[in-house]
């Protein structure tokens, strides 16, 4: 029996608002992104970039995946010698820059969704500001593209039980048709009646300094926000000890089996198998 291992990976949901959207108008961002070879500085000197990126299908799907690399960008040619202690003149090599680390990524365009293998030398915040700025760079159309990272139910949980909740930040967009159901089915449509696109409040708690979480309008935008958007929370927690909680902080993680471990076709399959299934028959909390 062929050995497998177990990786895991986190998800980003990207809608593209315009009357152009659709598969071929996804998949045509990341080649976008890919082909003119976009850059995006996500903190100190460290950039992005899709390194490599191929195509495939599944069950008649566009299943695009690749490399996603991490490297220094360094310019100047006035160097620090330590031996001598003097400053020289030393012009690197034009196109070489150091400090290179790279994960996987699997982008599937019918679901809108970009999965990031897991890796310590790449953090989520990044990705997404990879993919903010990139994205609308590239975007041809000029259409609004809102990218948000698919949060943990088990943060969002901690809110539900916590003894009182004081004070919430939520910001939200509604869904580009994605499976919904109850609460969070109930505000995305409220969102969309109104022409709505993004929608942001602040709630304080009165005198009880307890809001309720079961009521409606606020369970609807707390639902919503776990893929199509983000929380902060002040909370007293079950311990009774006052916490702030961010959910962006909190990606959801999903697992995904491969061949090898750097075998980049079994882990785009494996992902896209994962997305197409529970984002076609329901979106599974994670």
């Amino acid at each position: 029996m062929e050995r497998t291992f177990e990786v895991s990976y986190y998800t980003f949901n990207i809608k593209e608002y315009s009357n152009l959207k659709g598969p071929d108008s996804y998949a045509n961002l990341i080649h976008e992104l890919y082909k003119n070879k976009i850059k995006i500085k996500t903190r100190g000197d460290s950039h992005l970039i899709i390194r490599s990126l191929s195509e495939t299908t599944l069950n008649g799907e566009i299943i695009l995946y690749g490399n996603l690399t991490k490297f220094t960008w360094i310019e100047g040619n006035h160097w620090f010698n330590f031996d001598t202690m003097e400053i020289e003149n030393y012009e690197i090599p034009r196109n070489l820059f150091p400090n290179s680390k790279e994960t996987e990524f699997v982008f599937v365009p019918s679901c809108h969704r970009f999965s990031v293998r897991r890796d310590p030398s790449i953090n989520p915040n990044s990705v997404l500001k990879f993919l903010n700025d990139g994205l609308n760079y590239a975007n041809p159309e000029g259409s609004k593209i809102i990218i948000n990272i698919e949060q943990s139910s088990d943060i969002f949980d901690r809110i539900y039980s916590a003894k009182k909740v004081e004070r919430l930040n939520v910001n939200i967009s509604y869904t580009n048709d994605d499976f919904s159901e109850g609460y969070e089915e109930w505000m995305d449509k409220m969102l969309k009646d109104a022409n709505i696109q993004e929608f942001s409040y602040k709630a304080v708690a009165d005198e009880s300094n307890n809001i309720n979480v079961n009521n409606k309008l606020v369970k609807g935008t707390l639902e919503l926000a776990q893929n199509n958007g983000s929380v902060d929370a002040k909370i007293v927690n079950e311990s009774g000890r006052k916490e702030t909680i961010h959910t962006s902080e909190y990606p959801r993680v999903d697992k995904a089996k491969v061949n090898t471990r750097k075998d980049r076709f079994s882990f785009a399959v494996s992902v896209a198998s994962q997305l197409i299934e529970r984002l076609r028959n329901g979106l599974q909390r994670g």
